[in-house]
């Protein structure tokens, strides 16, 4: 009986995708972090979006980009330019963990992120849940699922 019920699961589950995409691409919301999707895009969605409700985070995620397209641009940011951009997300220890990251990754990685799971842990301020994402979106690049348009 057992193995019945769990064929029956297998099957459910394998046809899951044929039902969830589509409804998915009719549903979805449009993001700017899903538009243009990179590892440094989802990494800074990610951690802005700990504790912050999407339509708050918004306009602060883009006003980042703009003054921090890339990894070595927010390397570089003045640490009273990146409060100033922070400034209403709250828990500034995000914004400064995530430019010690940066600093780290443009030292040691050429301003890429690392690709494996290992070194994006190593990384301040990436937690366990959080270094799963960018991973993630290195794996659907290489699996031709979203454009290479990121530098490796």
């Amino acid at each position: 009986m057992g193995g019945g019920v769990k064929k029956e699961s297998g099957q459910a589950l394998a046809r899951l995708p044929a039902v969830l995409l589509p409804w998915y691409d009719e549903n979805r919301r449009v993001l700017p972090w899903r538009e243009e999707v990179t590892p440094y895009r989802t990494w800074v969605s990610e951690v802005m979006l700990q504790q912050t409700r999407v339509q708050a985070a918004l306009p602060y995620f883009l006003r980042f980009m703009e003054a921090a397209p890339d990894i070595p641009a927010l390397a570089a940011l003045p640490e009273e330019q990146l409060m100033r951009l922070w400034q209403g997300l709250g828990y500034y220890s995000r914004a400064r963990s995530l430019q010690k990251a940066a600093r780290q990754v443009t030292e040691q990685y050429g301003g890429c992120l690392p690709q494996t799971y290992s070194e994006l842990t190593a990384l301040p301020g990436i937690v366990l849940q959080l270094a799963v994402v960018p991973s993630i979106v290195y794996y659907l690049m290489r699996a031709g699922l979203i454009p290479q348009r990121y530098p490796r």
